[in-house]
């Protein structure tokens, strides 16, 4: 499966999700959504804007999942809850995960579990708000 998201965000008031995709794969049915998270929270923060953009896409035939944050798509794990929300878990250097849940009404929730530096790594977890929006 071949995956390439362009994310471009417009804002008019609300924040609105405008999303240019090309996915490429045969026969399987790929399923796209574009997020915006417009809030975070970090421990020992009050809850505080942000302007987080991501691509989510599953390859329903080879449970393919891929993640696009901030550069190319990584691999990634999906979880298909019934009825209806999904879960994409994203495997990071040095043990920690970044996981984005969608509710079937589009609210979702991006946990990232940063461990970064040597020899004793920094941890610093995040907690993003938003929504998702299905493109394909």
């Amino acid at each position: 499966m071949e995956v390439d998201l362009d994310i471009n965000i417009r804002r008019s008031g609300a924040a609105a999700l405008v999303l240019g995709a090309s996915v490429s794969a045969a026969p399987a049915e790929v399923i796209e959504y574009a997020c915006l998270f417009d809030s975070v929270s970090r421990p020992g923060e009050n809850i505080s804007a942000a302007d987080l953009v991501m691509g989510l896409a599953w390859d329903s035939e080879t449970n393919a999942a891929y993640v696009k944050d901030e550069g190319r798509p990584a691999v990634a794990v999906h979880i298909h809850g019934e009825p209806g929300g999904l879960t994409f878990m994203e495997p990071l250097a040095g043990g920690a995960v970044n996981v984005t849940t969608v509710a079937i009404d589009g609210r979702a929730s991006h946990s990232r579990n940063t461990l970064a530096g040597e020899p004793d790594p920094e941890f610093s977890p995040a907690q993003f708000y938003g929504y998702c929006g299905w493109i394909r």
